[in-house]
């Protein structure tokens, strides 16, 4: 049986976006994938404020370019686009602390406004935002309970907050014609809410 080297690559790191009426895109660092064979993508991506997201959405974009030498920057070519839905987040406040693993979650109030079984969350640290985390409804119990599928990756404080309707998508990307990746994002429009989100790469290097 073949043995599979992969590699581990950070195209967005877990930051905010603050929406503006003329928004500027997020780039990602330039990534050379030339020795590389396939890759499978990864995006998380959360609202953190109750202004709905408009038409057209927020838009992950992975780009590449075939060129070899240079940087022909009208080479970069959409090679996989995820786009979020047009949604309202709702929002929870944590009231306590909560240990690492721990998955019963108390809030402040009643969970179940806004927030369903199986939902996808983002479970965001206010004062560090790298302990910010993705997660899901296991389901919502008597307020003020919340209880969620895994356990808490970073233990959480009282005020840090879970917000309704995130979002994660994967795709797998061929690299064999491929030279460099970079992931762009798109938020556009007149209103909408700040953002937090990340994207990560896991490509397969060799095969032996």
């Amino acid at each position: 049986m073949a043995d599979i080297t992969q590699a581990a690559v950070e195209l967005l790191a877990h930051q905010l976006h603050t929406h503006a009426t003329t928004d500027t895109a997020v780039i990602g660092a330039e990534q050379d994938v030339r020795s590389w064979l396939s890759g499978t993508v990864y995006v998380y991506h959360s609202a953190i404020e109750t202004t709905p997201i408009i038409t057209p959405g927020v838009r992950y974009i992975l780009q590449a370019r075939y060129d070899t030498g240079g940087t022909v920057n009208e080479n970069w070519i959409d090679m996989i686009t995820f786009q979020t839905a047009f949604s309202t987040a709702a929002v929870s406040e944590i009231d306590g602390d909560e240990a690492i693993g721990q998955t019963i979650i108390t809030v402040a109030a009643d969970p179940t406004a806004g927030f369903s079984s199986g939902d996808l969350i983002y479970i965001r640290d206010i004062n560090t935002l790298a302990d910010s985390e993705w997660n899901r409804v296991d389901y919502t119990a008597a307020a003020p309970t919340f209880v969620i599928v895994d356990g808490l990756t970073v233990a959480k404080d009282t005020y840090d907050d879970i917000w309704s309707k995130a979002e994660t998508f994967s795709g797998f990307l061929d690299l064999s014609g491929v030279s460099y990746i970079r992931m762009l994002v798109l938020h556009s429009g007149a209103t909408g809410p700040d953002i937090h989100f990340k994207a990560e790469m896991v490509a397969a290097t060799d095969i032996e």
